[in-house]
């Protein structure tokens, strides 16, 4: 059986928003002369999408995963122009998207991760667990490590 996952992201900024519109041909130069307050109203006002799916994916152990990738629309600084709660109100859209789709985990990527307490106040109201992709990161920083003092030949014991 294979595991099905979800990945929050979200645009770094409005220019990024603007470069992501590439299939409505009609829309790309009317979003390059709007001024960026508008572009960030429209990019708030947007409801989270599924992005890509992930077709398949082996770890070393041979487990298989598939996932999707959902588009949280938010650029980083409208946590402070909006406020977290409005934040906090997208990002869990974007987990239900994701869970809609199958996904029995949800991973937050960027700053989709920081709000609500790095993913401990939105995980109460999911319906399916929720991480803020540290540890994901604390995993390769031990896995480069272990690498490292192989290199070296030394001990870590």
């Amino acid at each position: 059986m294979k595991r099905r996952f979800g990945y929050v992201v979200h645009y770094p900024g409005y220019r990024d928003f603007i470069r992501s519109v590439e299939s409505w041909p009609l829309a790309r130069p009317l979003l390059e002369r709007l001024e960026p307050a508008w572009l960030k109203r429209i990019i708030i006002s947007l409801p989270a999408r599924k992005w890509f799916s992930i077709d398949s994916v082996e770890s070393q152990s041979g487990a298989v995963a598939e996932g999707i990738v959902v588009l949280c629309s938010f650029i980083p600084e409208q946590i402070a122009t909006e406020g977290e709660a409005v934040i906090i109100r997208k990002v869990l859209q974007a987990i239900r998207t994701a869970a809609n789709a199958g996904a029995q985990l949800v991973g937050l990527a960027g700053f989709a991760s920081i709000v609500g307490d790095g993913a401990l106040e939105l995980e109460g109201h999911a319906a399916v667990p929720v991480t803020s992709g540290n540890t994901y990161t604390a995993g390769l920083v031990i896995e480069g490590i272990r690498k490292a003092a192989g290199h070296l030949r030394k001990d870590l014991k």
